[in-house]
């Protein structure tokens, strides 16, 4: 992996380690700053946006918490200890509130003049963990870096993936400009 990487995972373990020896608050709160856009973004391509905030600070909260679960410097990048906490405060929520899961939005033929319901719905119409890569890397605006971390992944892997992700949106686009036609044509 490259130094740029191991640096900024460095810098996760030195201030998980200060937050979890000495009860350091504000190393935590920095831990916090660092993530808080990434984590945010998954959280949403789940769930709808009323319930971002609420889930997104019980992923913080339960991080705080079990911060001494977090796998020792070196097995597991602290942003994807990170990541699993994150996914497991949306399925525990969205098992608690089935009404909140986020889902494709049905499109009509008034949809052709909004690009954005036309993502959204090619978006959530993907698997999860390519829903995720998007919108980590786009949403959370994170670097390949960050994105190795947070999905315990070597570059190559990612950009793999990545490219994967990015085409099956692609394709998923091209079905949902193809739903409108053919309402319109109805």
């Amino acid at each position: 992996m490259s130094s740029r990487m191991s640096t900024v995972n460095d810098d996760d373990d030195l201030l998980w380690r200060r937050a979890l020896d000495n009860h350091d608050a504000q190393a935590f709160r920095a831990l916090v700053a660092r993530h808080v856009r990434w984590v945010t973004a998954i959280i949403a391509c789940h769930c709808h946006d009323d319930a971002v905030a609420n889930i997104g600070t019980a992923v913080f909260q339960q991080a705080w918490r079990r911060l001494d679960e977090m796998p020792r410097q070196g097995s597991t990048p602290f942003a994807h200890w990170l990541l699993d906490v994150t996914r497991h405060e949306c399925r525990g929520h969205l098992h608690r509130n089935p009404g909140d899961r986020r889902k494709p939005p049905q499109l009509d033929q008034e949809d052709w003049m909004v690009p954005e319901r036309i993502a959204e719905a090619a978006l959530l119409s993907l698997p999860s963990t390519q829903r995720e890569l998007i919108t980590a890397a786009q949403d959370g605006q994170q670097s390949y870096d960050r994105l190795c971390q947070i999905f315990h992944l070597r570059r190559p892997a990612l950009e793999r993936q990545l490219l994967q992700a990015r085409q099956a949106l692609a394709q998923s686009l091209t079905l949902q400009q193809q739903k409108i036609l053919e309402v319109e044509g109805d």
